[in-house]
């Protein structure tokens, strides 16, 4: 897969598990949501939409925050296709083929941190403007440096519109860009 512009077929709503439009079918959030549900059983996550999407450079619909032991563990929406398939993709993959996923410190608190949603939320519009493919290894200066791995616990997905890896963002010490690179999974 090598970098490409967004398409402009991907859904536009404004929908995350938990606060979906009635009657819009979402393949590929569902299988997010499954993944996730095998890892939280019975567990509600934090929401937070992004509005509107394509307005902002991203194509990030929304960011949901999971309480776990000691962290809270965010993932977001978005960047893979999570209503249907445009004919022009990858077969294989799904919207860019990755979702972002991080971890902030948790001691016990109802709500989670608000700054890894919007740190997310610049990673994905670094991703978007840029044409960035993300791979574990890979850094990207949003100010801070975020250095990718894969995340341990969610790894890759098959959905029906193609491959997802989960990609943890960890803030890094160092400088670095993933810049306009492409990559080949």
């Amino acid at each position: 897969m090598t970098s490409t512009e967004p398409g402009a077929s991907r859904g536009q709503s404004r929908a995350v598990r938990g606060l979906s439009e009635p009657g819009v079918a979402a393949p590929g959030r569902d299988a997010i949501d499954a993944a996730l549900a095998r890892l939280y059983p019975g567990v509600e996550p934090r929401h937070v939409t992004f509005v509107p999407a394509a307005e902002s450079g991203s194509t990030l619909h929304g960011c949901s925050a999971f309480p776990a032991d000691g962290h809270w563990h965010y993932v977001t929406y978005g960047l893979s296709e999570l209503y249907g398939k445009s004919e022009d993709d990858d077969p294989d993959w799904s919207g860019w083929g990755f979702e972002l996923t991080m971890r902030a410190a948790r001691d016990g608190e109802a709500e989670p941190p608000r700054w890894p949603f919007a740190l997310l939320h610049r990673a994905a519009t670094f991703v978007n403007s840029r044409g960035a493919l993300l791979d574990a290894g890979d850094r990207i200066d949003v100010d801070p440096v975020l250095v990718f791995a894969r995340d341990p616990l969610l790894g890759e997905i098959d959905t029906p519109n193609g491959k997802v890896v989960f990609l943890e963002a960890a803030i890094s010490g160092s400088a670095g860009s993933a810049g306009d690179r492409t990559s080949s999974r």
